[in-house]
């Protein structure tokens, strides 16, 4: 039987983020912007990755940056851990 997936796109309109960028927004304490414009210390995306593809799954970014705004993270689950948290 192949593993059934749960796709989970989020979307947003802020500046995005340019292709040679992408692939450090996953690792830890690493921030794309100055320390003073937004708060955290850049380890939620990293978090996020690691737990999905602890559950066999994965995540990845794609952009319109630079030639425009909007980033699309998009999570592939195991749908039968997505179920395991599904209300009854």
């Amino acid at each position: 039987a192949s593993e059934m997936w749960l796709t989970i796109f989020v979307n947003d309109d802020g500046p995005g983020i340019a292709p040679e960028h992408r692939e450090a927004v996953f690792l830890p304490f690493r921030r794309l912007s100055g320390l003073r414009e937004t708060p955290g210390e850049g380890m939620g995306l990293a978090l996020v990755r690691r737990t999905v593809e602890g559950v066999g799954g994965r995540i990845s970014v794609d952009s319109l940056a630079p030639e425009g705004r909007g980033t699309t993270f998009t999570i592939v689950w195991p749908r039968h851990v997505a179920l395991l948290f599904a209300p009854p």
